[in-house]
């Protein structure tokens, strides 16, 4: 099919394609896996880092919750720890565990409220969107949530889910087609 001539003298050039409206996907510049697996790779490390001080905070916890256990080694060369009654320090062990349980909360609710907003740290270093499919908007927190937590089922079968995009004439994974949402590249 040619492509179409161009506008009449006098008038201005027809607009550039845009992904902020409409629910088709045709003409939308779909990311690579490249990009993609990239702004992945970052947005894990910046939620490890944002979570880092609580984890740290929760490791000191659970080994105060321990401190007075015995740790001995077997025959066979393995160590075992026991904790004879009342060595286990419950209150410091439920500290612990909270801590590392608020890290992974807050880097998870700033992941999406990142997404939320249009796009997510890994997402502005690799030049992608992630965009809602029917109106080519932002996708909403929950959405951005629903499809974090989707990256599981995405990575059942070794990774299918996610591969599924080298394939797809939509580039779409699992969790994309699960949230109905599109990554395009900006």
């Amino acid at each position: 099919m040619p492509p179409p001539p161009p506008p009449p003298p006098g008038f201005p050039p027809a607009p550039p394609p845009s992904y902020s409206g409409g629910g088709s996907a045709a003409g939308r510049n779909f990311a690579g896996f490249g990009a993609r697996l990239g702004a992945y790779l970052i947005d894990g490390f910046v939620r490890f880092l944002i979570g880092i001080p609580f984890y740290i905070a929760g490791l000191f916890g659970v080994v105060k919750a321990v401190e007075n256990c015995i740790s001995y080694e077997t025959v066979d060369g393995t160590t075992s720890v026991e904790c004879p009654d009342g060595a286990l320090q419950g209150g410091w062990l439920a500290i612990g565990l909270a801590l590392f349980a608020v890290g992974a909360v807050i880097g998870v609710v700033l992941y999406c409220k990142k997404m939320a907003n249009g796009q997510t740290w890994g997402h502005k270093v690799a030049n992608i969107r992630v965009i809602d499919a029917k109106t080519g908007g932002n996708v909403s927190a929950g959405k951005a949530f629903g499809r974090l937590l989707l990256h599981v089922v995405s990575g059942w079968c070794c990774y299918l889910g996610f591969l599924w995009m080298l394939w797809d004439k939509d580039k779409q994974t699992w969790h994309d087609k699960m949230t109905g949402t599109h990554v395009v590249r900006v």
